[in-house]
């Protein structure tokens, strides 16, 4: 399985230490699928989290689409299955291609209806992103905060 969020994130990650935005070279090293919304955080997906707490993995980070949910809530659910050791969470409001068109209430709906959008595109469309718009975004602030924590 393909799983174009992850890359997406790593040319996010380009995109920044480029620009500096970040206070230091930042890397994905891995990444993977939750297979399904938060309520369905798989079982699979937990071990992998426990296990990168238990090796010398600096930072995790736990992209989820909150599909229009509450995204405090939505974290406090995830911490309750995985915790708080080296995990940081990020919760886009509705999706990750809500930074890409930061003003759009349905994003992926908006790139499906202006141009021929499939989540294939998602990493080539990190290129595009603006970051005075999504700046505003809590999703984008926790993002950078947890990449310039130390």
């Amino acid at each position: 399985m393909r799983v174009y969020g992850g890359d997406f994130i790593r040319e996010m990650l380009r995109k920044l230490n480029s620009l500096r935005k970040v206070s230091g070279e930042v890397t994905l090293s891995r990444s993977h699928s939750v297979g399904g919304k938060v309520n369905v955080f798989s079982a699979k997906t937990s071990r992998i989290v426990r296990r990168l707490q238990d090796s010398d993995c600096e930072k995790i980070l736990i992209f989820v689409d909150g599909d229009g949910q509450n995204t405090d809530e939505v974290k406090a659910s995830l911490k309750n299955i995985v915790g708080n050791k080296n995990v940081y969470y990020v919760v886009f409001k509705t999706e990750i291609e809500e930074w890409i068109v930061p003003d759009s209430s349905k994003p992926s709906e908006y790139l499906k209806s202006h141009q021929d959008y499939d989540k294939n595109d998602l990493p080539k469309l990190a290129e595009k992103i603006n970051f005075n718009l999504v700046s505003g975004k809590a999703s984008f602030q926790d993002f950078l905060k947890a990449i310039d924590d130390p």
